[in-house]
């Protein structure tokens, strides 16, 4: 296969023995990927290395995109910035990674109306089947530019099928995938209840292998269960515990990325109601939601700058029992990491870090601003401004993205004269100082189903650990006062 060369960004764990496929199949490749070390293979097999996604742009016309998320599918075509447009104008865009479908139609949307072309092309299948050219293809899009894409994505698959138009393809993905979970969930939950009751692990696997249920995938998972050895089977990022991002990632079913004991694995595979607690005491707000997904099943918040250890606990308690859910049943914690005063931030931390151990599920940390900035809602560039007390403002500054805002600096501490600013401001800091922010909006305080909506939607998040920004007024003692009237010599 010759002809005009073709782009090819993301060369993770899928998307380099993809690319090395369209390769040895005499397809001119220009390649690029974020670390550049994962192109060795592909300049070996003859494609050509890029400087950046400009120049890959630059050189092809037809870009096929295998990222590891929409997040990052983003950020390298620039969405949501002046360079997107003169990016994918007059491009074939082709997405081949695993996102949600509304995504997907929305990046459709962007592409189009910037001049460009899209396909969505996803594939079923992992590591192994990528390296052998036997992953199965589904293509979606307008029919003309289906026919371009079909001879690339057919050199990676055994078969390929037309779904229609934009998002069909991944529907039937992610419809797919439904199939896989459940398969192999029923996989890990037999495996559970033959080594609790003694059943020799090698003989059960034996019987399964022989039987009429075995196969392909059977037999890889069965090897993982009875090793205990999970490695990367594909692209994954760190969950945002949605259902919708399990369906989207099966592979991650069994993953370093799940809890480090095997009894924690297998409670992981049968948690496909996904129930986050969230919570946040960096600000005067003590705030606990609940929530599935997107979807919030009870909140509670109240304003008491100096109660926090008090209210948490009975808020927790209230949206657990407002929702009908006990805590065994809660998947992971969110919670926010500030920045914010000593005492009423660690409240939170150590609550959330006390629950993840306590229940062995994981505990992830969002900063404070940003789940503001998530509720601000706003279009423009904007500041998020909390108070820090001692006359000084927590501040960080946000642009907006299609799939959440994105912090591109801070987040500082400083006084309100030091950090003025005269656009659009969010937060109980921006009122409080209107002389330093004028145009100061709403929301005042944050709120855990917006952080409950920010874990969701994969933005990311980080190690449950504090954002403290200056010293503690705590100092240590000095030396004792002699209280003697003649102090020894």
């Amino acid at each position: 296969m010759t002809g005009s060369p073709v782009g090819f960004v993301g060369l993770g764990v899928m998307g380099q023995p993809m690319a090395l496929n369209l390769a040895r199949a005499d397809v001119p490749l220009v390649v690029w990927n974020r670390t550049p070390g994962r192109l060795e293979p592909l300049l070996a097999a003859g494609a050509e290395a890029a400087e950046s996604v400009d120049d890959v742009l630059a050189r092809t016309s037809t870009v096929l995109f295998m990222m590891a998320n929409g997040h990052v599918l983003d950020e390298v075509l620039g969405r949501g910035t002046a360079e997107f447009g003169s990016r994918v104008a007059s491009h074939l865009v082709v997405h081949m990674g695993t996102t949600s479908a509304e995504y997907s139609r929305a990046l459709a949307a962007d592409v189009r109306a910037a001049g460009g072309r899209y396909v969505e092309a996803p594939v079923s299948g992992s590591r192994g089947p990528a390296e052998a050219a036997q992953l199965v293809g589904m293509l979606a899009g307008a029919p003309e530019d289906v026919e371009v894409v079909r001879p690339l994505v057919a050199a990676t698959c055994r078969e390929t099928f037309d779904c229609g138009e934009v998002p069909a393809a991944l529907m039937t993905k992610l419809s797919v995938n439904l199939f896989l979970i459940t398969t192999v969930v029923g996989l890990a939950e037999s495996a559970h209840f033959a080594e609790r009751h003694g059943v020799d692990m090698a003989t059960f696997r034996a019987v399964i292998d022989a039987g009429q249920m075995s196969s392909t995938i059977s037999r890889a998972k069965l090897q993982m269960l009875v090793s205990g050895e999970y490695p990367v089977a594909a692209a994954r990022e760190p969950p945002t515990f949605c259902a919708e991002w399990w369906l989207a990632h099966p592979e991650c079913l069994f993953s370093p990325a799940q809890p480090t004991t095997r009894r924690g694995r297998r409670r992981a595979l049968v948690s496909l109601r996904t129930v986050l607690l969230a919570l946040d005491t960096a600000t005067p707000a003590v705030t606990v939601a609940l929530a599935d997904g997107e979807r919030v099943l009870a909140e509670r918040t109240t304003v008491d700058a100096r109660r926090h250890g008090e209210l948490l606990a009975p808020a927790i308690a209230e949206v657990l029992a407002q929702a009908g859910v006990d805590r065994t049943a809660l998947t992971a914690v969110g919670v926010g990491t500030g920045p914010g005063p000593f005492t009423g931030l660690r409240v939170g931390l150590v609550t959330a870090r006390t629950l993840g151990a306590v229940l062995s599920i994981p505990v992830l940390g969002v900063c404070t601003l940003d789940t503001l900035a998530l509720a601000a809602g706003l279009d423009e560039e904007f500041r998020v401004v909390t108070d820090a007390r001692r006359k000084e403002v927590h501040w960080a500054a946000y642009r907006p993205r299609p799939a959440g805002p994105e912090r591109v600096d801070g987040p500082y501490v400083a006084a309100p004269a030091d950090a003025a600013w005269d656009g659009p401001t969010v937060g109980a800091g921006a009122e409080l100082y209107a002389d330093a922010f004028p145009d100061h909006r709403a929301p005042l305080h944050p709120s855990a189903a917006d952080l409950a909506r920010w874990v969701a939607r994969g933005l990311p998040t980080s190690e449950p650990d504090p954002l403290y920004l200056r010293r503690p007024d705590a100092a240590e003692p000095g030396a004792r006062k002699s209280v003697l009237t003649n102090p020894p010599a």
